[in-house]
């Protein structure tokens, strides 16, 4: 069963439906606006999915001697449609803009953990711990490339912390410390090119760490590493992780954080997620707080940044996979 909920508020529309089940930041205090500050509308639930093997449902696995296991991955292709890696059911399955299946692709091995759609519809897909490869797949299933990720810049695949499908071709993240280009433009191997961060826009890139101490360090360079902007943020709860950093159509760099504070006896006294949209010079534009932390199940790719700036979050609940959207408004 899936439903589609257009412009939904939704925490409370999520509980009344009993699908959240993960911890709520009810407590975050949005910091000082700024001029040209802008506000985080939503969440929408854009797609809602049970747990299953059959054709509208998503698998997970749950063994007692390894990791808990859901989709690893998602992806924004074109005219609104949304591809959710459904690794353990072997497909990439294909949902339009109602919500309805369109198509599932056939994937070559059920260890894929990340994903990205082409500009030519194709599939690029990442396997890091086992085949430790990059492959380009047609819709059909079809291989049509797989290059090893073990190189110059990558010294073992379990080190890959992320992958862009870029205009230029096909980038790996190794150990969140830089990118290296591994496919050119049509897909094919090329001569590795590394850089530190990750893209903001075609002349700077963005690198951001745990300041040890709760807080998280931006900085902005460009390609030769001279600093164009930095800064030093600190949020209302320790950050504990940086989930993801993506820059935005504009100019703008989203960071998501999670939040976490420890109580007695090891105990978590406090969680959350909460990502902060900067500008070219990294002053905070907005905020958004999602109703959802991570969960038992494993999970690669939580975040992504649409075309036009829209924020997407792929939680996992005990009741299924929910897809939500933030957009940012004056």
């Amino acid at each position: 069963m899936k439903r589609l909920i257009v412009m939904g508020l939704m925490a409370l529309a999520i509980l009344a439906a009993g699908i959240a089940t993960l911890a709520r930041n009810t407590e975050a205090i949005e910091p000082t606006r700024p001029q040209h500050a802008l506000t985080a509308r939503g969440p929408e639930v854009v797609l809602q999915l049970p747990w299953g093997d059959g054709p509208d449902s998503i698998g997970r696995t749950d063994p007692d001697q390894a990791s808990p296991e859901g989709p690893m991955s998602f992806a924004l292709g074109t005219d609104g449609e949304l591809w959710i890696l459904d690794q353990v059911n072997r497909r990439a399955a294909r949902f339009g803009p109602d919500g309805t299946l369109v198509a599932a692709s056939p994937l070559p091995c059920g260890t894929v953990q990340d994903m990205e759609v082409a500009a030519d519809g194709n599939l690029v897909l990442l396997d890091r711990l086992v085949r430790q490869s990059v492959m380009v797949v047609a819709p059909s299933g079809q291989m049509i490339r797989e290059e090893g990720l073990v190189g110059d810049g990558i010294a073992d695949g379990g080190g890959v912390s992320a992958m862009f499908a870029a205009e230029d071709g096909v980038w790996i993240e190794f150990e969140h410390t830089h990118m290296v280009r591994v496919l050119d433009e049509t897909h094919r191997p090329v001569k590795r090119h590394l850089l530190s961060g990750r893209p903001a826009d075609p002349s700077r890139r963005v690198v951001a760490s745990i300041d040890g101490q709760g807080g998280a360090y931006l900085k902005l360079e460009d390609l030769s590493g001279v600093s164009q902007a930095r800064t030093q943020l600190r949020l209302d709860r320790r950050i504990e992780r940086i989930v993801w950093v993506e820059a935005q159509p504009g100019r703008n760099v989203l960071a998501v954080f999670h939040l976490m504070e420890s109580g007695p006896a090891s105990s978590i006294a406090f969680e959350g997620v909460q990502g902060v949209l900067f500008d070219e010079l990294l002053q905070e534009r907005g905020t958004f707080v999602s109703p959802y932390t991570i969960r038992r199940w494993e999970q690669f790719r939580e975040f992504r940044v649409g075309r036009d700036g829209a924020v997407w979050q792929m939680a996992l609940t005990d009741g299924g996979v929910v897809v939500l959207r933030w957009r940012w408004a004056p």
